[in-house]
């Protein structure tokens, strides 16, 4: 059922179940009707996922990761480098290296 609207104070309307008998219902100024003979009142649509991911998506690699760097924790010889930048002029850039498998994060460079 489409949603209604009060024909009095425009409110919605909402269906309520009083008694075994179905109304329609406005909350803001009282008005009601009786529905008869309607099945179903209010609907359920059920959104479904489709969990499938489509062709060419890796799964276990990171496909930035073409720096050549051993990873500390897993071992892994690839790793992808971010570079976070400056917070002062006189600091050096932050250099982050991500391994390609786990996704350990070490950082590179000197430490300020």
């Amino acid at each position: 059922m489409p949603m209604q609207f009060c024909p009095k104070c425009k409110g919605i309307i909402i269906p309520r179940t009083i008694k075994g008998r179905t109304l329609l219902l406005c909350n803001g100024c009282g008005w009601w009707k009786e529905v008869k003979g309607e099945k179903g009142l209010i609907e359920v649509d059920k959104i479904v996922h489709d969990s499938t991911k489509g062709e060419g998506v890796v799964d276990d690699e990171n496909i930035l990761a073409t720096y050549k760097h051993k990873c500390e924790k897993c071992g892994y010889e690839k790793a992808e480098i971010q570079d976070i930048g400056v917070q002062y002029s006189d600091e050096d850039n932050v250099m982050l290296v991500k391994c390609g498998k786990c996704g350990f994060v070490e950082r590179i460079g000197e430490a300020s």
